[in-house]
Parts: structure tokens; sequence; C-alpha cells
């Protein structure tokens, strides 16, 4: 699109930002952004910056917020091609909003971040950012990462090329003074993928790794430098709870109790687990007693097989959580439906027993629910005494034996008690895009990611964007100034 049609469009929907109160912006049109994030991430620039647009002139709180939500890398979308074309319009056209927060760049995204504003109007304030951070990294012991992300002039890529070039030359440094400067510099950061890409773990310290380079890492310390660096998680209190996703905690449970006796894995990891498991289920406003039927197919595997993962975190969540007689216990199928009791004293007991029963075949959830009806029968349990509702997680259901709800509410009703709420879990597609939706009487969640539990364990109907609109809600960027 031309300069000049670019210069219509943009006087046009000032025109229409007249008489709108910044407070009634929909959210309606930041969902929508969100939601098209995918799509964003090879969408033309032009196209990023039209959706924006709508939104900086119905909000400008709204979209300065929504602009470093993009980019937070931490509670954020964590999205950098998005951010950063943005960026570079609002760098050129609307330069004040992003003037007094140039600072909160490299805090919620890179320095890299700030090349978006070169050749714009803020070009010369990220050249002083960068003059007055590398002054103080220069006396540092403890440098930012500025050194790591500023571009080299011994690159191939002609852009980075010509903006190191420029980076050099406005930071008032010859060539060879400038790649002094970074190759000292960058030493006392102590670039960990140095290390990584050399193999030499050894001169990795983790005590001084942030906690997103451990987390990012940490398979190749695992697989290349174990004894060191498990040695450090036990070691070091501050690191302790450093998985931030149930699944996949368990899952490297899992994997390590093949390898090691539970006693160590218990010192490994109890702590974190615990934490994970009470931090998830700390904001819970409601809940339900909900029994696990394991529906999923397949044997346990010693790779990381996610199915298993997310119903192992599902039957730890709910079994804390459950009063119901039945608390102790989930179902899975071998010949025929049986109850697993969960005897462990602990939740690493637990992983290593439900792990041990590995194998599904027969899956009837019909026959599911007529042994929970024979067993409350025949434990002369009263109603409230049972679970209020089932919740059956399944990756295939061409196998399945599904329900007849009639017959099942006829024997529920005929025997004094009402048939529990269904919910039905499908895995095949663990798509970050998590839903929960009610259709004919039942409830139906599909997909998984890490963000989903306060929504499944209080059962709303919720859909991913809603989960991602929450998030953004709930954030407060204090330190943005708009």
């Amino acid at each position: 699109m031309s300069s000049v049609l670019s210069r219509i469009r943009e006087e046009l929907y000032k025109v229409s930002e007249i008489d709108i109160d910044e407070e009634e912006v929909s959210i309606n049109v930041i969902e929508e952004f969100i939601d098209n994030i995918e799509y964003f991430r090879n969408a033309s620039e032009e196209e990023i910056i039209e959706s924006f647009r709508s939104i900086f002139y119905s909000g400008t709180k709204y979209s300065i917020k929504l602009l470093f939500f993009v980019r937070d890398k931490i509670n954020g979308l964590g999205e950098r091609r998005v951010f950063r074309v943005i960026l570079k319009y609002l760098g050129k056209e609307h330069p004040n909003y992003i003037e007094n927060n140039l600072a909160l760049i490299p805090k919620y995204g890179r320095w890299d971040d700030l090349y978006s504003l070169f050749d714009t109007k803020l070009e010369d304030n990220v050249i002083d950012l960068f003059k007055n951070q590398l002054q103080i990294d220069v006396n540092s012991n403890n440098p930012s990462t500025l050194a790591k992300w500023l571009k080299s002039e011994n690159t191939s890529s002609k852009e980075s090329k010509r903006l190191a070039n420029k980076t050099r030359r406005l930071l008032g440094y010859s060539p060879k003074e400038y790649r002094r400067l970074l190759s000292s510099l960058r030493k006392k950061i102590d670039i960990v993928e140095t290390n990584i890409s050399r193999r030499d773990y050894s001169k990795i310290n983790y005590n001084n790794l942030t906690k997103l380079n451990i987390k990012k890492y940490q398979k190749a310390f695992l697989r290349n430098d174990k004894v060191s660096y498990e040695k450090f998680k036990l070691q070091n209190n501050k690191n302790a709870f450093i998985f931030k996703s149930l699944e996949k905690m368990i899952s490297t449970i899992r994997n390590n109790l093949n390898n090691y006796n539970r006693n160590s894995i218990e010192d490994m990891y109890s702590k974190n687990l615990e934490y994970l498991i009470d931090i998830t289920i700390k904001d819970i406003n409601s809940f339900e007693d909900t029994l696990i039927i394991n529906g999923i197919e397949g044997e346990f595997t010693k790779d990381q097989n996610r199915y298993f993962d997310v119903l192992i975190a599902t039957i730890l969540l709910y079994n804390k959580l459950n009063s119901n007689s039945f608390k102790n216990y989930y179902m899975s199928f071998k010949k025929n439906s049986k109850f697993n009791k969960l005897t462990g004293g602990n939740y690493i007991e637990d992983i290593e027993i439900i792990s041990k029963n590995n194998i599904n075949y027969n899956i009837d959830l019909n026959s599911a629910l007529d042994l929970l009806l024979f067993t409350s029968i025949k434990k002369n349990l009263k109603p409230e005494a049972i679970p209020k509702s089932i919740m059956f997680i399944y990756n295939k259901d061409e196998n399945i034996n599904f329900i007849d709800f009639k017959d099942i509410n006829e024997k529920w009703i005929n025997s004094g008690f009402e048939v529990p709420k269904i919910k039905f879990w499908d895995l095949n597609d663990l798509s970050p895009k998590f839903s929960i939706k009610y259709k004919d009487g039942v409830t139906i969640i599909k997909g998984y990611n890490n963000s989903m539990w306060k929504y499944l364990l209080e059962c709303k109907e919720m859909s991913h964007s809603n989960i991602i609109i929450d998030k953004f809600n709930n954030i407060e960027y204090k330190d943005l100034i708009i």
C-alpha cells in the first residue's frame, strides 16, 4: 500500500476517533485480534497494522497494553514479529506513546526489539538508551544482555550488517572499538548458548542462570550434564520451583522413574510437584466432585506421551479436591471396567501406581457407569456420597462404546440416584486452543494448555480466546506510561 494511501487511512481513523470514550473500547475487537495471532505471524505488515489501528483509535490505553501483552515473553503471548511490526508503525506515526516506555521493551521482550525503531522518529532515543545501558554494563560485573543482542558487523545478513554499522556509528565507535566492546561484554555475560553449542557444560554456572534460561535449556542440561544439573536443583532453593507446567513436571517424573529409585525422585521433585498442585487449585471458586475415567488407548511409554501426562495431572488434581466416597479412586478398563485405588503416601507414589496400570481395552462407558451404580448400591451409599460428575478422558473414539443415555438414566433413577453429569474430554487433538462447551446435556472438552486447569476444575464454558482475554484483563502493567 502506498504511503499516500496509508496517510489517508490514518486520517480517516483519526476522524472516527472523535467522541469515542476510551473506556468503551470493545473487548470483542481485542479478542478478535488475539484470535488471529497465529494468522498474523505470516500476514502482511499492512494487515497487522490495519487490525491494530482500529483498536488504537478506539482505546489508546488498551491498545498499548495489548502491544506489550503481545510481546510479553513470560505472561503474555510472546510474539516477536507482530510486536515489532506494530512497534515500527507506532514509532513512525505515534512516537509519543512509545517514547516513555522504551526501557520496558527489553524487560517484556528483548533488546533487539528496539531495532524496529531504527529509521523512525525514535531512533535517537534508542541510541541514547543503548549508550546509557552500555555505560552501566561496562562498569558492572553483572551486565544486562544488551551486548548479546546488539548487531555485529561480521554477519552474513545484509540487513543485520546495515543495522550493526549504523549502531556502531551512532554510538560513536570505530569498527575495532565496537568489536572489542561487544566481545568483552559478552564474555562477562557468559552467554549460556555459547557453552551449550561448544558442549562445554563444565563452564556453565547454573546459579547465575535466569529461570527463563533454565526452562529453555532444561532438556539440554538433563541430556548432557545430568549429574551437575540435578545436584544444582537439589541444593539451590531459589530455583526449587523450576517447572511451571504440571503436565511437563509429571512427564519428567515418569521418565526418571525408570532411571532413579523413588526416594531420589521424591528428593528432586516432591516440593515442586506439591507447589504446582497447590498453586493450580488455589483460586478455585466452585467445584463439583468428579470421578475420572481413563479411556486412553495404548501403553505408557518411556518417551513423553502427553495423553498420559495430562491424564495423571487430572487424576491428581481431582483427587486433591474430591470429598466423596470415591475420592481415592479412578476407573479404567481391562476385560471389564474397574476401579483403581491410589494407595500411595505421596504424589510420586501415586504417579508410579497410575503408570503401572498402563493398558486399556474393551473401553465401554456404559459398563463404567453400571459399575459405579452397582458399587454405590452394594456399599449402601447415600446420594451425596457419590461423585456429582464423571469425566471420561479419551484419545480415540472409534473403538469406544459410548453412553445409552436413556437406559443409563432409567437405571439410576430406579435405584434412587441421580445420574452424574457427564463430561467428555477428547485429547485426540492436543491443540492449545482449549474449549469447554455444553451440548445435549453433556460437557464437551477439547484440547489442552497449561492455562486451562482453573476453567476445567470449575467446569465453566470456555474457549481458548476467553482464557487469553481473562489473562489480558487481569494482568497489570503498572510500569506502562500511557
